[in-house]
């Protein structure tokens, strides 16, 4: 009978202990999975500086398989100039020390330099190192990103400066072309191709668009499409020095037709030749 309580408490101890074992391979698990979906470069490497193990990322950026890995060790995937100073970092993890920061350059299958950034540290059991586990980011994929922002930055830089030299362009055309007529007159100034160049005041109130919003339209932009063909004949026989008049439908910013009888001719202004347009609001 005295027995039976010892039977009892060890019955119980088994259970408790699978179930410990049970939690344990559940976290693991969990653990790995989340590894393997991580963008970071993960690895496991022993104290003899064995890889025990490496992520999916790990071995798509450095060109490995999985079979291939059991048979590397951590020093064979660090450049010669990085062996020296990792070996010191290494022992320094090994000795307790969690390292933030670690810049390094790692080397794929193919021999490519493939330079890192991360930190590691090492898992201790019983207070006896068991093995490192370090989180490494591409630097490539930084610097690429870093580039394309500088080289965005200086596309909007471009961009600003071309539409500042523009837009002063187009305030010196307008002058140009109020000289020529009343602000009170609905004008355009248009180069060969029908590009708006300038344009009156009165136009910019008849159209419903600012000035800055006229840069790079076209007069076709503000024409019905049934007209366009018939404009454009004008305007090349215009260019020829042939000026002509056409009834056309304006579009407005709120996309009201309005017929105008029209008026293109040639004038040779400081800038070189270019087509007067005028409009005149059809009774």
């Amino acid at each position: 009978m005295s027995d039976k309580p010892s039977y009892e408490k060890l019955a119980l101890r088994v259970r408790e202990l699978e179930k410990d074992v049970r939690e344990h391979q559940n976290v693991e698990k969990h653990f790995k999975e989340l590894f393997e979906s991580a963008n970071d470069l993960i690895q496991s490497v022993d104290s003899e500086g064995r890889l025990l193990y490496v992520n999916k990322k790990w071995r798509e950026t450095l060109g490995y398989k999985k079979n291939e890995v059991q048979k590397l060790c951590m020093w064979d995937i660090i450049h010669p100039e990085f062996l020296a100073h990792c070996k010191a970092v290494f022992n320094k993890v090994f000795s307790g020390e969690v390292m933030d920061n670690i810049e390094t350059v790692f080397l794929s299958k193919q021999g490519n330099s493939i330079p890192v950034e991360g930190n590691a540290s090492c898992r201790f059991i019983g207070g006896k190192p068991q093995a490192t586990i370090g989180i490494f980011r591409d630097k490539r994929k930084r610097k690429q990103a870093e580039e394309a922002l500088r080289q965005a930055h200086e596309e909007i830089k471009d961009a600003n400066r071309k539409l500042g030299l523009a837009y002063a362009q187009m305030r010196d055309w307008k002058d140009q072309l109020s000289a020529q007529l009343s602000e009170a007159e609905i004008g355009f100034l248009v180069d060969q191709d029908g590009r708006i160049l300038g344009t009156t005041e009165a136009a910019l109130e008849f159209s419903g668009l600012s000035r800055i919003h006229m840069l790079k339209k076209s007069i076709f932009d503000l024409v019905e499409a049934g007209d366009r063909e018939g404009l454009l004949e004008d305007i090349h026989r215009a260019w020829a020095g042939i000026s002509g008049r056409r009834s056309i439908g304006f579009i407005s910013a709120s996309n009201n037709i309005q017929q105008c009888e029209t008026k293109i001719m040639q004038v040779n202004l400081k800038d070189g030749k270019m087509l007067l347009f005028l409009l005149r609001e059809s009774s």
